[in-house]
């Protein structure tokens, strides 16, 4: 009798394994393909600067005093407490705001972004401030452990620099929760928070931004305002193609959707829905007109621009 290991099925068994250990072996790359994205798995370089102050949630590296450093950490930890506030509530994403600390980093100087940004994020030179973020082996799905810094300089009044790290703070919150996220919706959100102030330990939200509104009328009177229709297409990739106008229309149409109680509630069940759906346009007129339809889209360039016009 022969053993079972050389029996007809027997044989089949051992002749797979040995032609699969034999693929694995001749070709490597086989057995660990390349990930899109692997850029982000790489650690990236640092600005060259001292950690100054670290608050709860954030750590400050900056030449600055420390009582600048802990100036801007108080700030952040007060925009974070509001936006998950709202966002973080059931109201909308219904989850907490579980990440690795971000890292601040505030050059002196802008030379000193440029020539940073200039060596190793071009893209950014002509920014104010950017953010970025990477994750570990295996990381690539677990956004509690992506790695999140924000770069930006000490602008001509403090007020300048906290607008400027509130905008891209926003950014990355809103990426933790949303993918592919629309760039009127990214911008439009990060720029309404921008505006907000600060008093009393409180934040302010829904300041008019005065320099998007008189650029946004002007466009009105001279018909060159962006066609909601072309906004709502543009994703994350056309970023290059946002000019100041789109930022201002997007800004104003969010500024818009937050006027009231009604839209407010709206709204977050508008993110809410997108969280899971990750169909943006069809959660926005589904929620804000029930089906989308040329009547519905001409009701809200009326509603918009006269909204626009009103505004003080």
């Amino acid at each position: 009798m022969r053993p079972p290991c050389l029996n007809k099925l027997g044989c089949q068994k051992v002749f797979f394994f040995l032609l699969v250990m034999v693929c694995f072996l001749a070709f490597p790359a086989w057995a660990s393909p390349k990930k899109k994205n692997q850029k982000f798995k790489k650690p990236v370089t640092d600005p060259d600067l001292p950690k100054k102050y670290v608050s709860s949630h954030f750590e400050i590296y900056t030449r600055e005093s420390k009582k600048y450093a802990k100036q801007v950490a108080t700030v952040l930890e007060i925009f974070r407490k509001t936006f998950v506030k709202g966002f973080g509530s059931s109201r909308c994403f219904g989850r907490p705001l579980k990440i690795l600390k971000p890292q601040v980093f505030i050059f002196p100087q802008k030379s000193d972004f440029v020539a940073f940004c200039q060596k190793h994020k071009p893209a950014m030179v002509n920014r104010e401030a950017f953010f970025d973020w990477w994750w570990g082996p295996g990381m690539e799905r677990v956004k509690t452990q992506w790695h999140f810094r924000l770069i930006s300089f000490v602008h001509s009044s403090f007020k300048e620099t906290q607008k400027f790290l509130i905008h891209e703070l926003t950014h990355i919150f809103l990426n933790y929760y949303l993918d592919r996220i629309p760039l009127w919706l990214d911008e439009g959100i990060a720029t309404y928070m921008q505006t907000a102030l600060i008093q009393r330990g409180r934040l302010k939200q829904g300041i008019p931004a005065y320099g998007f509104l008189k650029e946004l009328r002007q466009a009105y009177r001279e018909k060159r305002n962006i066609p909601l229709k072309e906004l709502f297409k543009m994703g994350p990739d056309d970023d290059s193609k946002f000019t100041p106008l789109h930022y201002a229309q997007s800004w104003a149409l969010v500024h818009f959707l937050l006027s009231n109680k009604r839209s407010v509630r709206a709204f977050w069940a508008f993110l809410k829905k997108v969280e899971k759906t990750k169909k943006y346009e069809d959660a926005f007129w589904k929620i804000f007109f029930r089906r989308y339809s040329e009547i519905a889209l001409h009701q809200l360039e009326k509603a918009l621009k006269a909204y626009v016009f009103r505004l003080k």
